[in-house]
């Protein structure tokens, strides 16, 4: 940060900004994955297995580089249509690849709503909606 208010995207290579953000403009996502075992044994016939080392339990061979993952976006990309060649992809700007893979691969409930929100936190935030939304969200 600037200031502790304000955020600044740099290229890691060349130090020249790109973007800057402030606080207000920025969401993050915590993601923890564990895995549980009944005991000791459990876990450790996990390890022999030759997972447990980090990293998603995978060995650092077994896991794939940043370009091997943007090798296969960019030939899914390219069979759905979305560029013209998986070249094409893998040459254009990195930002640029990374925010097409967004719109191609994340889509949020009813993407053609008006308001793209998350409709079943919605009954819990206004409960008197929770018996409109429960055809669509269960629990």
């Amino acid at each position: 940060t600037e200031d502790g208010e304000r955020w600044v995207l740099q290229e890691s290579e060349t130090g020249q900004i790109l973007e800057r953000y402030s606080t207000s403009d920025l969401r993050i996502t915590v993601v923890y994955r564990a895995r549980c075992f009944e005991g000791a044994k459990e876990a450790e016939e996990y390890k022999a297995r030759g997972f447990g080392h980090g990293r998603g339990g995978r060995r650092k061979e077994d896991q794939m580089s940043l370009d091997e993952v943007l090798k296969v976006f960019a030939g899914d990309l390219a069979a759905r249509g979305v560029v013209a060649s998986a070249e094409a992809a893998l040459t254009m700007d990195r930002l640029k690849l990374a925010m097409m893979i967004m719109d191609v691969y994340i889509k949020y409930p009813f993407p053609d709503a008006a308001v793209p929100v998350n409709y079943c936190a919605l009954g819990k935030l206004v409960p008197a909606l929770k018996p409109l939304l429960s055809f669509a969200c269960p629990l």
